[in-house]
């Protein structure tokens, strides 16, 4: 039924930082707009003046933030071009 694969898959170390930070920003920001703004539950400082105005903060550096950094981690970095060597001289 399950077959092993013959082949695995190399996932480049900047690939899984990536993925981590946007699953990681992406859980902030669903927490924020639903948690905090739709269903109004709780405030991150809610004895602060205006408590918006950290929900916004909090938003930004712990959900916008991670996804920005992620956008240039999640992809790999280009191969590296190799310079084909030269072909031996022939000896006489």
């Amino acid at each position: 039924m399950i077959r092993a694969r013959t082949t695995t898959a190399r996932i480049h170390p900047r690939c899984v930082a990536g993925m981590a930070l946007i699953g990681f920003g992406a859980r902030n920001i669903a927490d924020a707009l639903i948690v905090h703004w739709l269903m109004g539950l709780h405030r991150i400082r809610p004895t602060a003046e205006v408590p918006i105005l950290w929900d916004i903060g909090w938003l930004a550096a712990f959900g916008l933030h991670p996804l920005l950094v992620a956008s240039r981690c999640a992809t790999p970095p280009p191969p590296t071009r190799r310079i084909p060597a030269r072909p031996a001289k022939p000896s006489d």
